[in-house]
């Protein structure tokens, strides 16, 4: 299976292969930063998720949000009652990232959130890890040194170059213990 560099590209490439109808995006901080990929898709943020009924969104989108539900078994149920049936849901979590806001719970390996969500009543349609061994030193280096989100220019040159080097490193070296993220696209059944 070909491994995303990225968040980016990973839901720039999933997105149009599982995503149709009408999609719920949770958590619009970071999501927002992928609408232009989600075209087609109408969205509705979180807030807007309470007037939802119940089966009534074809799709749900989070990235980066279930390690910062407390009850994260909750959130999938609820986000469950919200799908149609064989509704979809791709979801992203770190695995080795720094802590990097205060309501930050949780970390998953691939195998402990599809089984999240297979205890939850949903199929696995795909689940994998990207972001290799040098992505994820130069992840941890910049949350631990600059923080999130990088404003300074001259920071954010430094940053880009770490990203450029270990790209260039983790396309010559493979590491299947040591990753940044991982998604799972689950089917509602």
């Amino acid at each position: 299976m070909k491994k995303f560099r990225n968040t980016r590209e990973m839901i720039t490439r999933l997105g149009p292969k599982y995503l149709s109808g009408k999609t719920l995006i949770v958590n619009p901080k970071k999501v927002l930063k992928y609408r232009d990929i989600l075209l087609g898709c109408s969205s509705e943020l979180l807030d807007e998720a309470r007037g939802l009924a119940l089966g009534s969104v074809e799709n749900v989108v989070f990235l980066e949000t279930i390690e910062h539900m407390r009850d994260y078994q909750s959130f999938v149920i609820k986000i469950r009652e919200l799908l149609k049936t064989k509704g979809k849901c791709i979801c992203s979590a770190p695995f080795l990232i720094p802590r990097h806001e205060e309501d930050d719970y949780w970390r998953f390996t691939v195998e402990g959130l599809c089984e999240v969500f297979k205890k939850n009543g949903f199929r696995i349609n795909e689940a994998d890890y990207y972001g290799q061994f040098y992505t994820t030193i130069e992840e941890i280096i910049r949350f631990s040194w600059f923080g999130h989100e990088v404003k300074n220019k001259w920071v954010l040159r430094f940053v880009r170059a770490m990203l450029k080097i270990s790209n260039f490193f983790d396309k010559r070296v493979k590491n299947k213990n040591v990753y940044t993220n991982i998604y799972v696209v689950a089917e509602k059944i």
